[in-house]
């Protein structure tokens, strides 16, 4: 008898139960706002999984061209807590950005504060590098790194780079365009990210665009300066010369050097007479605040001069170039020891001018898209890497400023066959054919 009672106890207990539910589920199905709710919560964890699925996408899809090397599992956590923790961070970023007028002032005050009575032009633009520069870090500091933030996208052609260049410096879109952003160059028709390697082939390329046709050489006092042309005073291409003079100069290009004292005196003192063409110039590098920081501090010229460029020699690229051998004494250590002695008597060979039209800054290009040192420094130090391979062609992850150098079976024992293979290599114009 207690075993019936119980029994129907717990019956009525779960009809009452039973009851509730479906009395809740009415409630939820009349109600609009609480459908409202569950539709939100819905919604926000399918974009939750959405946002981890192209995290993952895109981070499995930026690979450098030349190497096709990917993100293994453990790099695209590490970037996806990495990319959680920086976007908190962006958005607060965001909300206190100061108008780009009013920052670029701040960091002229600021630069002239922090640099007291110095005189050193590189320690000067480091300084207002600092504190100009926002959004993305312009450079990431590692090869595990995934660097985020704003930036500033241009699409260019290789093909028709210099229009394709002007015709996207010059869009405003309406608002003024904020130069301290890090410029991200996107090659039509290529799917590589720029985490700076695009952007400094970008600069080097179009610094040597503007020479060859807005510019004639001086052959009497040596160095080129600006040439009247109606087209490009028309279109203001001489605005967008000045402005890639400023993005070069602070985002890691060649230093701007190739002009003569007197167009360079022409362009920076205010009470020479300007010609159309060369105010258009100095309104476009005045956009970065450089007009008026050399105003202030006239050593900053010696950065726009000739002779603030040494040529690269074989020592100095043996240093940039750091390899990163295996451990003393193993059977890997030795084929890396090969490899590396190819490379370095075909420095030799370079530098001797006996590779046809190769030269040195030819190789320093390929690894780091720039055939100079940046002013300020790189960001990765450029390195050698050994890998096993099918090629014996050398690779290069301009990103990051690393080349791989093969090792094992597929290196030729032959010494000039390995030549020719560097030639191949450092020949090309622009990452990406190898």
């Amino acid at each position: 008898m207690r075993e019936a009672l119980n029994n129907e106890r717990h019956a009525d207990e779960n009809n009452e139960e039973g009851r509730e539910r479906d009395l809740n589920v009415n409630t939820r199905e009349e109600n609009p706002v609480t459908q409202q709710e569950d539709q939100a919560e819905e919604h926000n964890s399918n974009a939750v999984q959405a946002n981890e699925v192209d995290s993952r996408q895109d981070l499995q899809g930026n690979q450098d061209v030349n190497t096709g090397e990917t993100y293994d599992d453990e790099h695209i956590v590490e970037a996806n807590e990495a990319h959680n923790d920086v976007q908190v961070e962006e958005t607060n970023h965001f909300v206190e950005m100061i108008p780009f007028e009013e920052h670029r002032k701040k960091a002229i005050e600021d630069t002239l504060m922090e640099i007291g009575e110095c005189e050193e032009p590189v320690t000067i633009l480091r300084i207002f590098h600092k504190n100009f520069m926002r959004g993305r870090p312009l450079d990431p500091v590692d090869e595990s790194t995934y660097i985020t933030g704003q930036t500033t996208e241009i699409f260019v052609s290789r093909m028709n780079l210099f229009d394709d260049a002007m015709e996207e410096i010059l869009f405003e879109g309406g608002a003024p365009v904020d130069r301290s952003l890090p410029l991200e160059v996107i090659f039509t028709g290529e799917h590589a990210r720029d985490f700076g390697g695009p952007r400094r082939e970008f600069l080097s390329n179009m610094l040597r665009l503007i020479k060859e046709k807005l510019c004639v050489e001086n052959k009497e006092e040596g160095g080129y300066a600006l040439v009247d042309n109606l087209t490009a005073r028309t279109n203001r291409f001489y605005y967008g010369a000045g402005t890639i003079f400023g993005y070069s100069l602070l985002q890691g290009g060649p230093l701007p050097c190739f002009f003569s004292e007197r167009q360079i005196q022409t362009i920076f003192m205010e009470d020479l007479e300007k010609t159309e063409m060369e105010q258009q110039f100095v309104q476009g590098i005045a956009s970065f605040g450089l007009i008026q920081l050399v105003k202030l501090r006239r050593c900053l010229l010696f950065l726009f001069r000739q002779s603030a460029v040494s040529p690269l020699t074989y020592p100095r690229l043996v240093r940039l170039l750091n390899p990163n051998f295996s451990e003393v004494g193993s059977n890997r250590r030795m084929l890396e020891e090969k490899a590396y002695r190819y490379l370095l008597k075909y420095m030799k060979e370079v530098t001797a001018g006996r590779r046809g039209s190769i030269k040195l800054e030819d190789i320093l290009k390929f690894v780091t898209c720039s055939e100079n040192e940046p002013v300020l420094g790189y960001g990765v130090s450029p390195r050698i890497e050994f890998v096993y391979a099918k090629s014996p062609l050398p690779t290069a992850n301009t990103c990051i400023n690393k080349m791989s150098l093969v090792i094992g079976g597929e290196l030729p024992n032959d010494q000039e066959k390995m030549f020719e293979f560097f030639d191949i290599t450092f020949v090309n114009n622009h990452f990406g054919l190898v």
